[in-house]
């Protein structure tokens, strides 16, 4: 399975990789941006509406706490569905950083063998040319594919940092609304 995995990255060329990296990662970051922001957005709702609250009515107070409940619901959806594209995203650079890794030891591997086969050549009195030609390939793919992973490995840290941020502010949230309209009822 890992050499069908190794022959998928190297199937494709770097720059097709790299767009389509580039592409997934953007996606990754402004969904969890997105949710990350939609928490900060039930925050100041819930803040605004407790503010409001204070100077109204009963009946406004219904009012306004049953349109707080369906705003927070719209938001407890679209946070849903930009948490689960994150964490979406987030799997699949943690798959293509798997990758990467496996195509880095298999391309070091290489690299020895070419050493090897380089040095017997040169016994031999065999031009190395080819060899050598070979061997810097594969260093220039090694340096590529260390290069995206750690790139990979940037962006994973930062969806995830949003994603953390915006889970402990989408539960404070939550727990307010929700003892509110427990103790409301």
């Amino acid at each position: 399975m890992a050499d069908k995995k190794q022959s998928d990255i190297k199937a494709k060329k770097q720059s097709d990789i790299k767009k389509e990296l580039i592409k997934e990662k953007k996606e990754g970051e402004t969904a969890s941006k997105k949710a990350s922001d939609l928490a900060k957005l039930a925050e100041k709702t819930e803040s605004i509406l407790e503010n409001i609250q204070g100077e109204a009515t009963s009946e406004t107070a219904q009012v306004m706490e049953s349109a707080a409940a369906a705003f927070q619901a719209g938001i407890e959806k679209r946070y849903l569905e930009a948490e689960q594209k994150s964490e979406s995203v987030n799997e699949s650079l943690e798959d293509k950083q798997q990758k990467f890794d496996e195509g880095v030891i298999a391309d070091q591997a290489d690299i020895s063998s070419l050493s090897k086969l380089k040095t017997e050549a040169k016994k031999a009195g065999v031009s190395v040319e080819n060899i050598a030609a070979a061997e810097k390939a594969k260093q220039k793919e090694v340096k590529f594919l260390t290069t995206e992973s750690t790139s990979v490995e940037t962006s994973q840290k930062e969806i995830e940092k949003n994603l953390k941020d915006a889970k402990a502010r989408r539960k404070s949230t939550r727990s307010t609304y929700q003892s509110k309209n427990t103790l409301g009822s």
